[in-house]
């Protein structure tokens, strides 16, 4: 357990070195909080807006569900490359030097 905290000990200083320069940066530019929120502002609005957030993660995660589902049927559905007779990734058998080789805008 010991050594598995150790591990972990520089991407948590890591994170936590982040996190304090953006509250920072935020609170000694005088970024404006519309163009950079600072991050106890950001973790205030989750915390408050929890009821928001897990309705629209709820529509969220539908639209992403049908649309896996969609792309699945379209992808079974495509007609399979595999019945060429030559390969799309396969070397061209023509030289460089060969004018048909180079097709015309």
């Amino acid at each position: 357990m010991r050594r598995r905290a150790l591990r972990a000990l520089p991407a948590v200083v890591l994170a936590a070195l982040l996190v304090g320069g953006w509250e920072l940066y935020v609170d000694l530019a005088g970024v404006e909080p519309a163009l950079l929120p600072a991050p106890h502002d950001v973790a205030s609005s989750l915390w408050n807006s929890g009821e928001l957030l897990l309705r629209n993660f709820s529509v969220t995660a539908e639209e992403v569900v049908l649309g896996l589902a969609v792309a699945l049927v379209a992808v079974s559905r495509w007609p399979s490359r595999s019945t060429s007779r030559r390969s799309s990734v396969a070397p061209s058998t023509r030289s460089r030097s060969d004018p048909r080789h180079c097709r015309s805008p």
